[in-house]
């Protein structure tokens, strides 16, 4: 997976065209759209405009996933009502913001194991829950 972080580092067009799908293949009832250029992000969608979205944004200084939910105010309202707690390095999204839970972690940080596709995972999971219980 190292060297899998390393090509989407690299952002080069082939490298996030790979990388975009395989996320789908991996979540293949979920639509996954890859960001059009200079935007370097994959987002996973689950059906629901209103509902939750999952991004992986591949931002210079590293690596951001995290779960939206369809504005700041219905956010909020989900925020508040997560039925599980929140453990590092996961943290719950800013108030005011759509998001619900995100992590962050730079390019220098990660360690030579990290397995991106289980942050997308978790949060894929988190946001089926939510969308069945709302």
């Amino acid at each position: 997976m190292r060297s899998e972080l390393e090509a989407v580092q690299r952002a080069d067009q082939g490298s996030l065209e790979r990388f975009c799908a395989e996320v789908q293949e991996r979540f293949p009832g979920h639509p996954v759209a890859l960001a059009s250029p200079p935007s370097r992000s994959v987002r996973i969608g689950f059906g629901s405009e209103l509902g939750p979205v999952v991004s992986c944004e591949l931002p210079a200084w590293g690596l951001h996933v995290r779960l939206d939910w369809g504005g700041s105010e219905a956010a909020g309202a989900v925020r508040q009502s997560l039925p599980i707690v929140i453990e590092y390095p996961f943290r719950l999204g800013a108030g005011g913001s759509s998001c619900i839970v995100e992590v962050r972690y730079s390019w220098a940080s990660l360690p030579g194991d990290h397995r991106l596709l289980n942050d997308l995972q978790a949060l894929v999971m988190l946001g089926e829950l939510l969308l069945d219980s709302a």
